[in-house]
């Protein structure tokens, strides 16, 4: 017999974290093109995201096709990708007036290894402004491991980037975060 689910969070009723979402609001739109296994994992943390934020959006990606639709739908000089590579920029250091200009960010959610291939096989991606961080908080995310140092959840990603985007203070996204059980019972590094 099925466990009861919440209909609202779709986590198991004994688990739902509906009391503990924080009421934060952003300006921005956020884009998560999340690798289709990835949003089949019942401990990803982009449905948590899409809880705590109304403006997040999730892209399923199966092939190219997905990413290269959803993105021939944006003025890409007004968003930027937060992704890591050669030609990318402190996310950091952007001026007040590049953040002003911004509609919204974009976040690839997947392994290291599939977000490497699905950025190197999407020559869109090559249009878009890409930042990356220079000193983000450390993560608290413990039930995946990555050797990668300062890697982040996709969804600690997005509050540091609203954070540095907003310059808003958004420790309840991270308390919430913890308290969802993602730290593994451990003190949170905030």
């Amino acid at each position: 017999m099925p466990r009861p689910v919440c209909t609202c969070c779709e986590y198991l009723k004994q688990n739902c974290v509906c009391d503990l979402i924080p009421n934060v609001h952003t300006n921005l739109r956020i884009i998560v093109f999340q690798n289709a296994k990835e949003a089949l994992h019942p401990k990803n943390s982009v449905r948590l995201l899409k809880l705590a934020f109304s403006r997040v959006e999730v892209v399923v990606v199966t092939s190219e096709v997905d990413v290269v639709t959803k993105l021939r739908q944006l003025d890409l000089s007004k968003w930027c990708l937060i992704y890591p590579c050669d030609h990318s920029m402190p996310l950091e250091t952007m001026s007040e007036n590049e953040r002003e200009t911004l509609e919204g960010f974009i976040l690839i959610d997947a392994t290291w290894r599939k977000a490497f291939a699905m950025y190197h096989t999407s020559e869109v991606f090559g249009r878009i402004s890409t930042k990356h961080f220079l000193s983000p908080p450390n993560g608290n995310y413990v039930i995946r491991k990555t050797s990668k140092e300062k890697a982040l959840s996709t969804f600690e990603a997005c509050v540091y980037t609203l954070e540095c985007l907003e310059l808003s203070d958004l420790s309840s996204m991270r308390r919430f975060f913890c308290k969802r059980r993602h730290c593994n019972g451990e003190k949170c590094l905030q």
